[in-house]
């Protein structure tokens, strides 16, 4: 699992000594979703084949100001594994398996990586990732 987050989000964050400027979340979302989409993109190219199944290909980073993570990952398709991948977001809290997730993109694997390098995207996925957070608050709240 490559986790963005130790290696990314201090120097977002701020919190190295070198820089003591704090940013809010909302400053450091876009950051750890355009390197996540960077990561997972070259992780990709690599270890996704073209056709046929493989096993799923993702990145991890913890959410800001939350005790949640998000998982950003490409499977294959499980009707159609010989031609299409899928691009999902999950959310799970920290310390339990219950995922919240949702389908972002169905496609071929060019397709996909021609997704996640166009930043016009990110959008999409850092609003999966809120909302996905959101519901698993929601759902731990209530228990």
């Amino acid at each position: 699992m490559d986790k963005i987050n130790n290696q990314y989000q201090a120097s977002f964050a701020g919190i190295n000594k070198d820089n003591p400027i704090m940013l809010s979340k909302e400053e450091q979302m876009p950051l750890l979703i355009k390197k996540g989409a960077e990561i997972l993109n070259q992780n990709a190219e690599r270890q996704v084949p073209e056709n046929g199944k493989f096993n799923r290909v993702f990145v991890a980073f913890d959410i800001p100001e939350t005790q949640n993570e998000a998982i950003i990952s490409i499977e294959h398709d499980e009707l159609n594994p010989k031609e299409s991948r899928r691009l999902s977001v999950g959310v799970h809290h920290n310390n339990k398996d219950r995922l919240f997730s949702n389908y972002i993109l169905k496609g071929t694997k060019k397709e996909i990586l021609s997704y996640l390098n166009n930043t016009d995207n990110h959008k999409e996925i850092l609003d999966s990732v809120n909302n996905l957070s959101q519901k698993t608050d929601e759902y731990y709240s209530s228990l």
